[in-house]
């Protein structure tokens, strides 16, 4: 079992997203030489891998292994944090406004559901009223 963990695709990049549960999206970087060229040229992919334990924060150095599919597009899985990122104040307050944004927008919908539901009761009552009114204007042509 040893020979096949070793056998296995491994990878260092750093953590550009966390805000899924368990899961962290990690940039990897590679230098290739271009094949016309001869240039070298950096590619850069981005990832995605389990992180069981919701231990990596943004800007985290670290070693992800290929493994089973987890997800349609999870195929990694954090090994280790090589290195703890160190962000500024401003990184982190950046961080913060991100994330929150990302909650407001994952509530948007929930808001969207409300008001729906607020314009269907509104038109029901409009509904209702512009029947009484029918029915008023019936009753006082039956008695006339």
């Amino acid at each position: 079992m040893a020979a096949d963990s070793e056998r296995r695709q491994r990878r260092v990049g750093t953590v550009v997203s966390n805000r899924s549960d368990k899961t962290i999206a990690v940039r990897v970087e590679a230098v290739r030489r271009h094949p016309l060229y001869r240039k070298p040229v950096r590619i850069r992919r981005k990832v995605l891998a389990h992180d069981a334990e919701n231990a990596c924060e943004v800007g985290d150095v670290v070693e992800i292994v290929a493994s089973r599919p987890y997800s349609r597009r999870k195929r990694w899985r954090l090994t280790r944090i090589v290195n703890r990122a160190t962000l500024t104040e401003e990184e982190q307050a950046a961080v913060a406004v991100a994330s929150e944004a990302a909650n407001v927008a994952d509530a948007e919908p929930e808001l969207e559901e409300v008001e729906e539901t607020a314009e269907e009761t509104a038109d029901e009552t409009a509904v209702a009223s512009a029947d009484a009114d029918v029915e008023a204007d019936a009753s006082e042509n039956e008695t006339r």
